[in-house]
Order: C-alpha cells, then sequence, then structure tokens
C-alpha cells in the first residue's frame, strides 16, 4: 500500500514553542514575507517514503498528472495499491490511467491516513531547521526525507488501523523464582472495653429502659 499526498512549505516556517531559562523569554525570528510556496509530494509505503518531489506553487491537474506519470508510476509493481486523497486533481481519469497502467490499484484516499503523520514529522524538521533561502528549504526537505525510517512507516500504518501490532514479550525475570512459606496469621488482640460509668443515682446503666419512656 502506498498513500500518496502533498505538503507545503515557505520560506517563514519555524518553532512554535521555545524553551528559556525561568523568568526569561524565549525569542525567535520570521519574515514577514515568507514567499515562495513550495510543495512536497510524495508516497509512504511501509519501506519509507516513495517518490519525493518538490515544486513551486500550488497542486494543480497538469502537476499531478505529471507526477503519476513520470515519477510515481516508474516505482510501481503489478499488485501495489494506490490511495490518494479525493482532491480534483487525483479523479482525472489520466491520472488513474497511469496508475494502473503499471498493474497497481487506485482507490480514494480514506479519512484517515499514516502519510498525514509523515508530514506532520517532516514539517516539524523544517520548522526546527527555520532555513530562509528555497536551497536552505530544499536541503532541510532532503533531511527530513532520510530521517523517515521503515519503522517510522511501520508505526504510522499501525497506528491507522492497517497492521495489526504485534504484542508486547513479558519481561522474563532473571533467575529461579524463590518459593515463599505461606505467612502466619497472628490473631488480632480485641481491645479491652471500658468499665460502664456508675450513674449519679449510684446504678450502672447497662441497657435503656424502654418502659420508663
Amino acid at each position: 500500500m502506498i498513500f500518496v499526498d502533498e505538503f507545503g512549505a515557505n520560506l517563514g516556517m519555524t518553532r512554535l514553542y521555545g524553551y528559556a531559562p525561568s523568568g526569561q523569554r524565549a525569542y525567535g525570528k520570521a519574515p514577514e514575507n515568507a514567499d515562495p510556496n513550495l510543495t512536497l509530494v510524495l508516497g509512504l509505503g511501509l519501506q519509507g517514503v516513495v517518490a519525493p518531489v518538490v515544486f513551486e506553487g500550488a497542486m494543480n491537474r497538469p502537476r499531478f498528472e505529471t507526477y503519476a506519470q513520470e515519477y510515481l508510476a516508474p516505482v510501481l509493481r503489478p499488485g501495489d495499491i494506490v490511495l490518494v486523497d479525493r482532491l480534483r486533481p487525483r479523479l482525472y481519469p489520466e491520472v488513474r490511467a497511469a496508475i494502473e497502467a503499471t498493474g497497481a490499484d487506485y482507490h480514494p484516499l480514506p479519512p484517515y491516513s499514516p502519510v498525514e503523520e509523515c508530514g506532520s514529522k517532516i514539517k516539524q524538521t523544517l520548522r526546527t531547521a527555520g532555513q530562509r533561502t528555497v536551497v536552505g528549504v530544499l536541503d532541510a526537505m532532503d533531511r527530513a526525507l532520510l530521517q523517515v525510517t521503515p519503522k517510522d512507516a511501520e508505526g504510522w500504518f499501525c497506528h491507522a488501523g492497517y497492521l495489526d501490532r504485534p504484542p508486547r514479550p513479558r519481561p522474563q525475570r532473571r533467575g529461579t523464582p524463590r518459593s515463599r512459606a505461606p505467612r502466619r496469621r497472628t490473631p488480632r488482640k480485641r481491645r479491652a472495653r471500658d468499665p460502664p460509668t456508675p450513674s449519679p443515682r449510684g446504678a450502672v446503666c447497662t441497657k435503656p429502659n424502654h418502659e420508663s419512656l
């Protein structure tokens, strides 16, 4: 299964939160003009990122057709399942024909997919890098894509419900277990009650006299 989606980036991406010593402010810088906007389109499989491409501007029909025909289709194999979202550039018959010509299946993307978590990790790396030039952003994207490992992809697939997470083995204790002797229960000592206090008339009142009421 290969999930395809795109993510936007610009020259003004920076960390949203910061840390500073107690009693001091955390400062950061971001340009007022964050143009140009860059679009990163990629596929995510169990082995990691597939066919990443970056271009300037927003995604439209001609660009997605070019991506499907020239970048995504060459890396597909018969039996692959390609899932995309329901945006209009994905639903044109030319895109479907380019994917299905390789022997892969083409389906609309479900509401929640693991590629969203992949994009979140890439964007976090771009915010941390804080590059202010196109070349710097492209280099940061390259480093972010290299940080996506097959273990990350497997975890995202499991979190989205497409894989069964294997049960965690219980930790085994070292050494032989020791047998414990049964504990002896000691009888509890009853607390001695206070003796009844004599009434002012000299008699000891132990029970209420209901007849006198």
